[in-house]
Parts: structure tokens; C-alpha cells; sequence
């Protein structure tokens, strides 16, 4: 076991011990002597509170707890308002996207604890290095659009805020054991001291899940931990949080060739091959491991003074393997090599005239081989820390906060030919072909003034500047050396007016800049790259969004309803194959000069008495238009290879989400059901029917029971997923038909058919 490892573990088994004996003493009397005041202030500027100025939903504690069953972190998001998810292996285990407003997750800002997640290298988030992270999770905060946070990722189609390690009065322990369809299973232990005679509050929680996946090779092992300690007075508190754990994953990254044919999928590989991973090299594996270490400090020295700071480190490490068949050996810096054989291989892998097709020779009359089949291994580095101090001065009409970051990235990218067949004689086992060393830098100040003209009207004014630079000069192999700076001011001017306790409205104007991400300037895991600049400037420019949101809520003790409508006017949003490189002889990602995602969404929430029974309801849609105004797109080097999007739909991402819950509560039993709708998805810009997955409706069921015995709460819960048994796919994009070179077809990730997940849960 790893060093790490064993000090999670034996963190763990002390909050579990602190929380036992808490558990063996008779209950202390209910006095006031016994209530003790967290720190009352902290400094925020991620999450919403009912009063700002951003679209927002939130899931707090309990909710969680209802909707989690070991799902990746983006399937359980995917039922808040204009949030789509979908997962590789079908079945919602392994690696699964976000996409928020028709964003994908490199455009979505990620915050846990208030420390930014998102790889300052690519922008993105990968969930399945934090396995079951809700399960330790407090709330979570989804914000749409052009996001609260003054720092971090730039957050254009929205934000993510994630509080996790929660810390109560009072000791608690829970254990979980489920089980289900595709060989899931999922332990879980967790457990709260309370609050410890000398001050301190610990939490632990550990979790394993595994499942082979709905699809061929798509299995995941997930093992994760997250621990917290929190010391708490009236001035001050400190909070230390670990979390992480390793994954070891079978890629299915690939989907499957389908036909629409009047929107109906006709997969292309044969009725029987609805589960079918292309990647059937069983190494083509992942394994990383990214420990997460955050301190959080709030100080209140005096009244209408409170100063917080974080500070964190990442360090994750990892790798996967890749066979490849049929390689260029010069795409490996391998040289091609003679021989007298020349039946060993495949009779494309020797080299051949190009006008006759007859074998070329060396001088001594041999063949010579210029391809192989080979294993390739690819690993990254990746350290990432910094420090986020903020204060807040609260003044006689509100409260002025001031702050800023700083955050640093060491990325270190190694890529080797670990195996073969065709290989140069004498090639030694991890022979390197790439090995670049980046390193990003981000900073930034903000300031944000909260004025309170009345009691009902509240002025929020945001003003923040990030600097970001990227510097490449470490590339082992091809001597690529640049650097990039960026800086960016976002302004932000916003109404919040509370009319009544029940009634409250919010109308905002926000402007924002996202730069492109490393990977934009230089690709560096293939031979021979060079960086994508011309006359010395980046041949990708920055996107920029300018977000205009109303919005207003209405609730009573029993209901609720929330309306959002928002217009982001985007110019040069950055878009798959928006330009075509000749050094790379290649599309790359462009700018598409104007685009819009405007819409509605709409939510609301019921609760009633119905006998000795209660009825819960909750309902919530997502109604969008997403086009280019003006895109072109450039898949070749001559105007002849340009095609023109003015007016189309933007790709991957349904228009139109609907979902509905209910849930009935009586004497202990819950018995649930949740509908979710999503429209019609283009896998590509061109809006063709043909290019496109069929809109689709899923129902899932759930009944659970809960019985005391003694001071023991057990629920036993089965869960039902896709009752009706719909086959229906959830992403993808177009590629060729290999049952018909030449023609384009939509390769789609399909979604698992009806299964089950039952759990026995444990509450003391």
C-alpha cells in the first residue's frame, strides 16, 4: 500500500474512533451550555445566496443523499435545470461529461471548497479522478451562465461549487453496501466525531465502487477517501481537507457506427452489437491518482471585518496505455529498417512505390518496413497549487469585498513505445517519442460591492482582472519554446429586488473572456508539431460572451417556482475544426466569428399533505436556441474544403430538457419515480437530421424503506433505471461509415437498457 494510502486510511480510522465513544455515553442535557457557535462569518464569492444575481439551483445534504447511489458526479447534476450529462460506459461509472447551456465541461467553471479543479492546462474537469465525491459533499451549487466566482476558470456556460467535509455538533456514522445490474457494487463508510473537548471536528469517509459497465470493457475500479478537521471559535476557524484516490479504468471512449433512418438507430455493426467498445485491446487502460490537500482560514478580528484565505495542492500522477495498428515508424522517431522477410507482416507495413505498388529495396535488395503495430504509453504529471485570500468590509449599506489568486501548474507529458511488431530490431522496451514540460500561471484581483438602496433593492457591482500565461520551453524533442499571456477584465453590474419574503427578482449584465486552452497552442503528443502561431501571434483567438439574465422566484411554505430567461452574444466562441492548420495537415479548433445561446428555464417545486402520507413534487425545463450567427468551418486547405454554418444549430447538446420527480412518503416507505426528457442532438454543426440522435424520454423508479432499531436508522432502497427499457444513445459525432467508405454517419455512445441498483444503508 502507498504511503498516502495508509495515511488516509489511519486518518479515517481516528475520525471513526472520535465518533464511537461519542456514540457509547448517554445523551447531555438539551441546555443552551451545550450549544457552541461555529465561526459565523465566511467570505464567498462562488456560492449564491436567494438574493444574487445569478440563475442557480442547489442541492443541499438530504437531497444528496436521496439522489446518490454511486453515479459520477455529472449524471447526478444532470436534473438540474440546463445541465446534460452523459457517460462512456453507458451506465454512468467511469468517465462522464457535463455540459451546462450547451457548454461543454472545459467551459464550465469547477469550484470544491472554493478551490478551482479545472486543469489550467486543458480547462477541464475529469470526474472520475474524485470518485463518489458527493457522497461526502454538503451542497452542491449549479449557476448558469456567466458565473459568480471572481476567480478560477473562467465560467461562460456556468459554474459548479461543491462544499464538501461536513461538520455537525453532534457524532454520526453511516455505512452503505449496494449492489446492482453490469456487476456494480459499492461500499461506503463515513463517519462525524461532533464536536471533540478540544475544539476540533473530524470527518472521514471511504468508498469503493467497481462495475464492469453496460458496454463491452467498460469497466472502472474507483477507490476514494475524503477527510476533514475543523478547529471553530467566535473568531476564527480552520479547516484541513484531503481527498482523492486512484482509478483504474477500461477506455470506451469510441462509440458505435448507427444509421438514422427516420429516427430510428439502426446500428451499423449488427442488431447484436448494441454494447460493442471498438477499443478491444484489454490494456488500453487508465490509471491516475490526483490527492487533493486544501486549508481554508476565516478570521473576524472585530465586527464588519472578516479575512478568509485557502490554500491547496494537487499532485496527480497517472497514465494509460494505446494500441495502434498500422503506425508510421517515423511517427514514433523510429527509423525504418530492412529484411530479407517479406511475408513476417502485413504487406501494407513494407514500403511500395507509389506509381507501380512493387516493394522498394535498399541497395542490398532488401524490403523495407516503414509501419508496425505497437503498444504506445502515455503519462502525465501534474502539480497544481496556489493561495486564494479575500476579505469583506461591511459598511452601512452593505459590503465591499476585496480578493485575488494565485495558482501555478507544473505539467510534465511523456509519451513511449512500450511493445510492437514491425519495431526496428534493438528497440528497447519505453523508447520516448514526445516529452514536453508546461507550465501555466494564474492570477488575478477582484473586487465585488454589494449596496443595499433599500431594503428590497440591492446594486452588486463586480470588477476582476486575470492574467493567465503559459510557457513551453521544455520540449525535449522538437525544441518547441513559446510563451502566451492573457489578460482579461470582467465587469459584472447586476439588481437583485426582494419585494417580500416569497416574491424576489434579479436582472445582470456580465462581460467575459476565456482564453484558449494549451492544447489550442501546441499539441505537442505527436512528431514533429510545432506551435500554432503565425507572424508570432496564437492562430486561435480568446472568445469573448457578453450575458444579459432576468429572473425571478416566487415561494410559499409549500411551493416554489423559479423563471430565468438569458440572452449570451457570443463573438469568436471557440468550435471544433473552426480552422485548418497546413503543418499539421489537419482541422483544429477556430473561432466561429458570432454566436447565441439564449433561452428560458423554469422550475418549480410542490410539497403536500395527503392523508398521513406527504407528496413531493418537483419539475424543471430548459428551453434554448443555440445557432451560429456566423461560422465557417475549414476541413481542408482550399476554399473548396470550407463549409459555411451561418444560421445552424450548435452541435452536442439537446435544445430542448425536461425533468420531473415525484416521491410519496408514508410511515417509513418512499416510493419514487423521475421522468427526464431530452431533445433532438446534432453530432456535428451542419443541423442534419441524419447527423443527429432522436429526442428521448426515461423513467426510473425507486422504493425504499426505513426502520429504527434501537438507536440504528436502516433503509433498504432499489433503485430501477430506464423502466421502459428504451434503447436511445446520449453523444456522440460523426465519422466515417465503415460499412460504406465514403459516406459520414453518427458514431453515438449508447445508454444502458433497464437495470437496477439496490442498497442497505445504516444511520447511527
Amino acid at each position: 500500500m502507498k504511503p498516502s494510502h495508509l495515511l488516509s486510511l489511519t486518518f479515517l480510522a481516528a475520525a471513526l474512533a472520535a465518533a464511537a465513544p461519542a456514540h457509547a455515553e448517554p445523551a447531555p442535557p438539551d441546555t443552551l451550555s451545550h450549544v457552541v457557535t461555529l465561526a459565523p462569518v465566511e467570505v464567498n464569492t462562488s456560492r449564491a445566496s436567494d438574493r444574487s444575481p445569478v440563475a442557480h439551483a442547489t442541492l443541499g445534504r438530504a437531497a444528496l443523499q436521496h439522489a446518490d447511489w454511486g453515479q459520477d458526479t455529472p449524471m447526478l447534476l444532470a436534473r438540474m435545470p440546463g445541465a446534460y450529462a452523459y457517460s462512456d460506459a453507458g451506465n454512468g461509472i467511469g468517465y462522464s461529461y457535463l455540459s451546462v447551456r450547451g457548454f461543454p465541461q472545459r467551459r464550465i467553471s469547477v469550484l470544491v471548497n472554493g478551490v478551482p479543479l479545472n486543469d489550467p492546462e486543458t480547462h477541464e474537469v475529469w470526474w472520475i479522478d474524485h470518485p463518489d465525491l458527493m457522497s461526502s459533499t454538503e451542497q452542491v451549487q449549479l449557476q448558469r451562465g456567466v458565473g459568480s466566482a471572481l476567480y478560477g476558470a473562467a465560467a461562460l456556460g456556468g459554474s459548479v461549487d461543491i462544499e464538501t467535509g461536513p461538520v455537525s455538533e453532534s457524532a454520526h456514522f453511516r455505512s452503505e453496501v449496494s449492489g446492482g445490474s453490469y456487476g456494480t457494487r459499492r461500499v461506503l463508510l463515513e463517519g462525524e466525531s461532533g464536536r471533540l473537548p478540544s475544539g476540533w471536528s473530524l470527518y472521514g469517509r471511504y468508498a469503493r465502487v467497481q462495475t464492469d459497465g453496460y458496454r463491452q470493457q467498460s469497466w472502472s475500479k474507483l477507490w476514494s477517501y475524503a477527510l476533514s478537521a475543523q478547529h471553530a471559535d467566535a473568531v476564527q476557524s480552520w479547516k484541513l481537507n484531503l481527498y482523492g484516490g486512484p482509478e483504474n479504468t477500461h477506455l470506451s471512449y469510441i462509440g458505435i457506427p448507427f444509421r438514422n433512418d427516420g429516427d430510428k438507430l439502426v446500428n451499423l455493426l449488427g442488431a447484436g452489437m448494441l454494447t460493442y467498445n471498438p477499443i478491444t485491446y484489454p490494456g488500453e487502460q487508465d490509471h491516475f491518482y490526483e490527492p487533493h490537500y486544501e486549508l481554508l482560514h476565516d478570521w473576524t478580528p472585530h465586527a464588519g471585518l472578516t479575512v478568509s484565505q485557502t490554500a491547496f495542492w494537487f499532485d496527480g500522477q497517472g497514465y494509460y496505455d494505446e494500441q495502434r495498428l498500422g503506425q508510421d515508424l517515423s511517427g514514433y522517431r523510429l527509423g525504418a529498417w530492412a529484411t530479407d522477410d517479406t511475408t513476417a507482416f502485413d504487406p501494407s507495413y513494407y514500403r511500395r512505390d507509389g506509381s507501380t505498388g512493387f516493394l522498394v529495396r535498399d541497395a542490398q535488395g532488401h524490403a523495407i518496413v516503414d509501419k508496425a503495430d505497437l503498444v504506445r504509453h502515455r503519462e502525465i504529471t501534474n502539480r497544481h497549487f496556489g493561495w486564494v485570500p479575500r476579505a469583506r468590509f461591511a459598511h452601512a449599506h452593505g459590503a465591499f469585498t476585496l480578493g485575488g489568486e494565485l495558482r501555478l501548474h507544473d505539467g510534465h507529458h511523456v509519451g513511449s513505445v512500450i511493445s510492437g511488431s514491425g519495431l526496428p530490431p534493438g528497440t528497447a522496451p519505453g523508447v520516448a517519442y514526445y516529452d514536453f514540460h508546461p507550465r501555466t500561471l494564474a492570477s488575478g484581483l477582484f473586487g465585488r460591492e454589494e449596496w443595499d438602496v433599500s431594503r428590497a433593492l440591492r446594486v452588486t457591482a463586480d470588477l476582476a482582472w486575470r492574467h493567465e500565461r503559459y510557457s513551453m520551453q521544455d520540449d525535449r524533442f522538437d525544441g518547441v519554446a513559446f510563451e502566451q499571456r492573457y489578460d482579461f477584465a470582467l465587469p459584472r453590474l447586476a439588481l437583485a429586488w426582494t419585494a417580500s419574503p416569497s416574491l424576489s427578482a434579479f436582472g445582470s449584465l456580465s462581460y467575459a473572456s476565456r482564453e484558449p486552452a494549451l492544447s489550442d497552442l501546441y499539441e505537442g503528443e505527436s512528431v514533429g508539431n510545432s506551435a500554432l502561431y503565425r507572424s508570432g501571434k496564437p492562430l486561435l483567438k480568446p472568445e469573448h460572451v457578453l450575458d444579459a439574465e432576468l429572473g425571478g422566484t416566487w415561494r410559499s411554505q409549500r411551493a416554489s417556482a423559479t423563471a430565468n430567461l438569458f440572452r449570451m452574444d457570443f463573438r469568436d466562441e471557440l468550435v471544433s475544426a473552426g480552422q485548418y492548420d497546413t503543418d499539421l495537415n489537419e482541422p483544429i479548433t477556430g473561432n466561429a466569428a458570432r454566436s447565441i445561446h439564449q433561452g428560458a428555464e423554469l422550475s418549480g417545486t410542490l410539497a403536500l399533505p395527503a392523508g398521513g402520507a406527504r407528496v413531493q413534487l418537483d419539475a424543471n425545463a430548459t428551453l434554448s436556441d443555440n445557432h451560429f450567427v456566423r461560422y465557417t468551418e475549414h476541413w481542408g486547405p482550399t476554399p473548396a474544403d470550407e463549409i459555411t454554418y451561418d444560421g445552424k444549430a450548435l452541435g452536442f447538446f439537446p435544445a430542448t430538457m425536461v425533468n420531473g420527480g415525484g416521491q410519496v412518503l408514508w410511515r417509513g416507505l418512499t416510493l419514487g419515480a423521475t421522468a427526464t426528457y431530452a431533445g433532438r442532438i446534432y453530432v456535428d454543426n451542419s443541423e442534419t437530421k441524419a447527423l443527429s440522435i432522436p429526442a428521448r424520454g426515461v423513467i426510473d423508479a425507486m422504493l425504499g424503506v426505513q426502520h429504527a432499531v434501537g438507536h440504528q436508522q436502516v433503509e433498504a432502497t432499489l433503485r430501477v433505471l430506464n423502466v421502459l427499457d428504451r434503447r436511445y444513445a446520449t453523444g456522440g459525432w460523426v465519422d466515417y461509415d465503415p460499412t460504406a467508405p465514403g459516406n459520414w454517419v453518427p458514431w453515438l455512445t449508447p445508454a444502458a437498457l433497464r437495470n437496477w441498483m439496490a442498497s442497505v444503508r445504516v444511520n447511527w
